[in-house]
């Protein structure tokens, strides 16, 4: 069983200043049992959670002063969110070979708030949400081990998402408003992997998966000093590659390596934008990259010494759902130098030190995008001048550290 309770406090500054205090309590309690079903072995696994999450959050105008000075609130939200439900899992062993998983997921959760907006110098007009949502979201899958280095897995499962507070009372405009008419998003996907080791130095995995999406949220920014809105995307795609290597060539050195490749579309999706109804159907969804690959060479020395350099390369992707914004593919690198060492001593019983630098050669690269909002009078020019959308990666940086350990 376990029991927390966290309290999340934000205060950032961008177009907007906004403050934001998350009490959070989260309980969980699980068994697991493995015994028999007709025989065969077979693991029983139930579980039970309980989440409560109260929302103090506040806006406030920029002043624009360099500083980051508060000036006149511009709303003020006090809400909750509550989730209760379970999990059975049932896990049986066929025979050496095969075996199988069933799985279901329940769930029930309350949305509720009340938001206050300034509409002039001391007037304010309030929204207020309330929504319940019931879930339910089984899952089966399927593994064969055709040896003791070569496996093969397959699955089928569902998934649901929620809308948030701030999705239900910000209105497409980025204003606070009333958009309780947002749905739930839903989805089922398959995947098909195997995991193998052709030789003792080597371990490689391949999987593919293939998701249906319902009523998918896409969040959105309709400009500076705007909160980003959420809408409805009726059908989507998500489908894409996962493969990752493990060689140990030699005593001390390994080379690890991940790559992924995602393709996600809309499959019907009509935007409506000042009135004029748009047709994004097949259009990529913003926000996600096509590839990514990340490589690292180790080499730990017998002398507890040991260094490793990363690579990791990430595709562009687009920005907006007319697919017209893009940021640019990346490289960047980051070298690691670290000691470790275990001592018998008999107060200190080991010591860990490194030292490390992002970014070696001090690349100057996107590192992340907000989808931002399409716009019936955008041309070449204003997507790439007066969107709000890039954000610029850090430049080289320094680390080090030490751990003692008693």
């Amino acid at each position: 069983m376990l029991g927390a309770y966290d309290v999340k406090d934000i205060n950032q500054t961008f177009g907007t200043i906004g403050d934001t205090s998350n009490p959070n309590f989260h309980t969980y309690a699980d068994i697991t049992r493995e015994d028999t079903v007709g025989g065969l072995n077979a693991k029983h696994y139930a579980g039970f959670f309980f989440n409560y999450m109260e929302q103090e959050a506040s806006t406030y105008r920029n002043l624009a002063d360099g500083f980051g000075t508060r000036g006149a609130i511009n709303a003020n939200t006090r809400g909750l969110h509550r989730n209760i439900g379970g999990r059975l899992r049932e896990e049986i062993q066929f025979d050496p070979k095969w075996s199988g998983i069933a799985g279901i997921g329940a769930e029930s959760s309350a949305v509720s708030a009340e938001v206050q907006s300034r509409t002039a110098a001391e007037a304010f007009s309030r929204v207020n949400a309330n929504r319940n949502f019931f879930n339910v979201a089984p899952e089966l899958a399927v593994l064969y081990k055709h040896s003791p280095d070569l496996s093969t897995h397959g699955r089928v499962a569902t998934g649901y998402g929620i809308p948030s507070i701030g999705n239900l009372t910000t209105t497409s405009a980025g204003l606070p408003g009333n958009n309780l008419d947002l749905k739930p998003q839903r989805n089922v996907g398959f995947e098909l992997g195997v995991d193998g080791r052709p030789v003792k130095v080597l371990a490689l995995s391949l999987a593919g998966y293939y998701e249906f999406w319902f009523n998918e949220f896409i969040s959105q920014s309709p400009g500076a000093g705007l909160t980003n809105f959420t809408s409805n995307a009726p059908t989507a795609t998500h489908r894409g590659v996962e493969a990752a290597l493990d060689w140990r060539p030699i005593e001390g050195w390994r080379l690890t390596g991940a790559y992924t490749f995602n393709d996600h579309r809309y499959l019907t999706f009509n935007e409506r934008i000042s009135g004029v109804s748009f047709d994004r159907d097949g259009k990529q969804i913003p926000g996600v990259e096509r590839h990514f690959a990340n490589a690292r060479v180790r080499y730990e020395s017998p002398y507890h010494l040991g260094a490793w350099l990363e690579m990791n390369w990430m595709d562009d992707y687009f920005a907006n759902n007319s697919n017209t914004l893009k940021t640019e593919a990346y490289n960047i690198y980051n070298l690691n130098v670290h000691y470790d060492r275990d001592l018998a001593g008999p107060i200190l019983k080991g010591v860990s030190a490194y030292f490390e630098v992002q970014n070696l050669f001090d690349n100057t690269y996107i590192a992340s995008a907000q989808v931002v909002a399409d716009a019936t009078t955008d041309t070449p020019f204003n997507l790439a001048t007066t969107k709000q959308s890039f954000f610029a990666g850090d430049p080289r940086s320094y680390f080090a550290g030490l751990k003692l350990k008693f």
